[in-house]
Protein backbone atom coordinates (compact mmCIF):
# COMPACT_ATOMS: atom_id res chain seq x y z
CA UNK A 1 0.00 0.00 0.00
CA UNK A 2 1.19 3.50 -0.80
CA UNK A 3 2.22 5.58 2.20
CA UNK A 4 0.50 8.88 2.68
CA UNK A 5 2.77 11.88 2.46
CA UNK A 6 2.56 14.30 5.34
CA UNK A 7 0.84 17.56 4.52
CA UNK A 8 3.09 20.58 4.84
CA UNK A 9 1.82 23.23 7.19
CA UNK A 10 0.58 26.37 5.50
CA UNK A 11 1.68 28.54 8.40
CA UNK A 12 5.24 29.82 8.47
CA UNK A 13 7.47 28.76 11.38
CA UNK A 14 8.97 32.27 11.27
CA UNK A 15 6.95 35.42 11.66
CA UNK A 16 7.10 37.25 8.33
CA UNK A 17 4.80 40.24 8.76
CA UNK A 18 5.97 43.30 10.66
CA UNK A 19 4.64 46.84 10.70
CA UNK A 20 7.13 49.63 10.00
CA UNK A 21 8.69 50.64 13.32
CA UNK A 22 8.07 47.28 14.95
CA UNK A 23 11.47 45.72 14.22
CA UNK A 24 13.52 48.49 15.88
CA UNK A 25 11.29 48.30 18.97
CA UNK A 26 11.68 44.51 19.19
CA UNK A 27 15.43 44.75 18.64
CA UNK A 28 15.82 47.41 21.32
CA UNK A 29 13.78 45.30 23.74
CA UNK A 30 16.03 42.27 23.09
CA UNK A 31 19.17 44.39 23.56
CA UNK A 32 17.77 45.89 26.79
CA UNK A 33 17.15 42.39 28.14
CA UNK A 34 20.66 41.33 27.13
CA UNK A 35 22.15 44.38 28.86
CA UNK A 36 20.20 43.52 32.00
CA UNK A 37 21.54 39.96 31.89
CA UNK A 38 25.11 41.17 31.50
CA UNK A 39 24.78 43.68 34.34
CA UNK A 40 23.31 40.97 36.58
CA UNK A 41 26.38 38.82 35.91
CA UNK A 42 28.76 41.69 36.63
CA UNK A 43 27.05 42.46 39.96
CA UNK A 44 27.94 39.02 41.31
CA UNK A 45 30.88 39.36 43.72
CA UNK A 46 33.88 37.45 42.34
CA UNK A 47 33.97 35.06 45.32
CA UNK A 48 30.35 34.05 44.59
CA UNK A 49 30.77 33.51 40.86
CA UNK A 50 30.18 30.00 39.61
CA UNK A 51 30.18 28.34 36.23
CA UNK A 52 26.38 28.38 36.28
CA UNK A 53 25.74 31.96 37.42
CA UNK A 54 28.46 33.46 35.24
CA UNK A 55 29.50 31.49 32.17
CA UNK A 56 26.19 29.73 31.56
CA UNK A 57 24.28 32.91 32.39
CA UNK A 58 26.40 34.75 29.81
CA UNK A 59 25.80 32.05 27.20
CA UNK A 60 22.05 32.04 27.95
CA UNK A 61 21.93 35.83 27.68
CA UNK A 62 23.49 35.65 24.22
CA UNK A 63 21.21 32.78 23.17
CA UNK A 64 18.14 34.75 24.28
CA UNK A 65 19.38 37.76 22.33
CA UNK A 66 19.82 35.63 19.23
CA UNK A 67 16.34 34.12 19.67
CA UNK A 68 14.88 37.63 19.95
CA UNK A 69 16.74 39.17 17.04
CA UNK A 70 17.43 36.46 14.44
CA UNK A 71 13.87 36.55 13.02
CA UNK A 72 14.26 40.33 12.66
CA UNK A 73 17.50 39.86 10.71
CA UNK A 74 15.72 37.48 8.33
CA UNK A 75 13.34 40.30 7.41
CA UNK A 76 16.34 42.40 6.40
CA UNK A 77 17.02 39.87 3.68
CA UNK A 78 13.60 38.55 2.73
CA UNK A 79 10.87 41.10 3.34
CA UNK A 80 9.13 42.41 0.26
CA UNK A 81 8.50 45.73 2.04
CA UNK A 82 11.56 47.98 1.54
CA UNK A 83 10.97 49.79 4.87
CA UNK A 84 10.78 46.54 6.82
CA UNK A 85 13.80 45.19 4.93
CA UNK A 86 15.81 48.28 5.91
CA UNK A 87 14.71 47.94 9.54
CA UNK A 88 15.80 44.31 9.57
CA UNK A 89 19.23 45.19 8.23
CA UNK A 90 19.54 48.03 10.74
CA UNK A 91 18.59 45.65 13.57
CA UNK A 92 21.29 43.24 12.43
CA UNK A 93 23.85 46.03 12.27
CA UNK A 94 23.09 47.47 15.71
CA UNK A 95 23.05 44.02 17.31
CA UNK A 96 26.37 43.02 15.72
CA UNK A 97 27.93 46.30 16.82
CA UNK A 98 26.58 45.72 20.35
CA UNK A 99 28.28 42.32 20.33
CA UNK A 100 31.60 43.88 19.30
CA UNK A 101 31.35 46.31 22.22
CA UNK A 102 30.35 43.51 24.57
CA UNK A 103 33.39 41.44 23.65
CA UNK A 104 35.66 44.41 24.35
CA UNK A 105 34.53 44.76 27.99
CA UNK A 106 37.47 43.98 30.25
CA UNK A 107 35.39 43.48 33.40
CA UNK A 108 33.23 40.88 31.67
CA UNK A 109 36.27 39.08 30.25
CA UNK A 110 37.84 38.95 33.72
CA UNK A 111 34.63 37.58 35.26
CA UNK A 112 34.45 34.81 32.65
CA UNK A 113 38.17 34.05 32.49
CA UNK A 114 38.64 33.23 36.16
CA UNK A 115 36.28 30.26 36.19
CA UNK A 116 37.22 26.65 35.56
CA UNK A 117 35.15 24.59 33.13
CA UNK A 118 33.66 21.43 34.68
CA UNK A 119 33.92 19.23 31.56
CA UNK A 120 35.69 18.90 28.21
CA UNK A 121 32.70 20.30 26.33
CA UNK A 122 32.50 23.23 28.74
CA UNK A 123 36.25 23.83 28.31
CA UNK A 124 35.76 24.11 24.56
CA UNK A 125 32.86 26.55 25.05
CA UNK A 126 34.97 28.55 27.49
CA UNK A 127 37.98 28.68 25.16
CA UNK A 128 35.86 29.86 22.23
CA UNK A 129 34.08 32.41 24.40
CA UNK A 130 37.35 33.87 25.67
CA UNK A 131 38.82 33.81 22.15
CA UNK A 132 36.03 36.16 21.02
CA UNK A 133 37.18 38.68 23.63
CA UNK A 134 40.83 38.35 22.63
CA UNK A 135 39.87 38.77 18.96
CA UNK A 136 38.30 42.09 19.92
CA UNK A 137 41.61 43.34 21.29
CA UNK A 138 41.34 42.52 25.00
CA UNK A 139 45.09 41.85 25.18
CA UNK A 140 45.93 45.17 23.54
CA UNK A 141 46.53 48.54 25.19
CA UNK A 142 43.31 50.55 25.53
CA UNK A 143 44.04 52.91 22.62
CA UNK A 144 44.72 50.03 20.21
CA UNK A 145 41.70 48.10 21.53
CA UNK A 146 39.50 51.13 20.86
CA UNK A 147 40.85 51.23 17.30
CA UNK A 148 40.10 47.50 16.79
CA UNK A 149 36.54 48.00 18.06
CA UNK A 150 36.03 51.06 15.83
CA UNK A 151 37.36 49.22 12.78
CA UNK A 152 35.17 46.16 13.45
CA UNK A 153 32.11 48.38 13.85
CA UNK A 154 32.93 50.20 10.62
CA UNK A 155 33.27 46.84 8.87
CA UNK A 156 29.84 45.82 10.14
CA UNK A 157 28.38 49.03 8.71
CA UNK A 158 30.02 48.35 5.35
CA UNK A 159 28.73 44.77 5.35
CA UNK A 160 25.22 46.06 6.03
CA UNK A 161 25.45 48.57 3.19
CA UNK A 162 26.77 45.86 0.86
CA UNK A 163 23.87 43.56 1.80
CA UNK A 164 21.40 46.41 1.21
CA UNK A 165 22.91 46.99 -2.22
CA UNK A 166 22.57 43.29 -3.05
CA UNK A 167 18.97 43.21 -1.78
CA UNK A 168 18.01 46.28 -3.80
CA UNK A 169 19.75 45.23 -7.00
CA UNK A 170 17.29 44.34 -9.75
CA UNK A 171 19.88 43.53 -12.39
CA UNK A 172 19.02 40.63 -14.67
CA UNK A 173 21.38 38.80 -16.93
CA UNK A 174 20.60 36.78 -20.01
CA UNK A 175 22.91 34.09 -21.30
CA UNK A 176 22.93 32.34 -24.65
CA UNK A 177 23.55 28.64 -24.70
Amino acid sequence: AARERPVMSTSSPVRVHYRPGEIPALCNHALDRANQGIEKILKIPSRKRTWKNTVLAFENTLADLLDGTQPLFVMGHLSTDPAVRQEGLAAEEVTNQWRISLNARTELYQALRRLKAPSAVDRRLHQRMLRDFVNNGLNLPQARRNKVVALKKALISLETQFQKNLNDDATTLEFDA
